[in-house]
């Protein structure tokens, strides 16, 4: 694929995002992708934040989600779940947390 092709449905994804907020697209083997611009504001409701970006794979039972604050690992429905996330300590140190669910 040409790099003008790319660029392209690039520009059409994103323009499409700050539009709509959420596009979800049935890739093959069952897979599914969602990409989202969408957060949570002060009431409760969904609105698109054109700064904030977050993405979904799905596939029969299992799943992985990420945004600029989490990751998430989802399998064997939503019975068991690994979430892992990074935060900077009081003294400035990086503090890496799993949590298994």
């Amino acid at each position: 694929m040409s790099s003008s092709a790319k660029n392209k449905i690039q520009r059409l994804l994103v323009e499409y995002l700050l539009k709509e907020g959420v596009l979800e697209l049935s890739l093959p083997s069952g897979m599914v992708l969602e990409v989202g611009v969408t957060q949570e504001n002060r009431y409760g409701d969904q609105e698109i934040t054109p700064d904030y970006c977050w993405v979904v794979a799905s596939q029969r039972n299992r799943s992985v989600s990420i945004d600029r604050y989490n990751l998430g690992l989802r399998y064997h429905g939503d019975r068991e779940m690994v979430c892992e996330q990074s935060l900077i300590g009081e003294d400035g140190t990086n503090i890496n947390i799993l949590d298994v669910l």
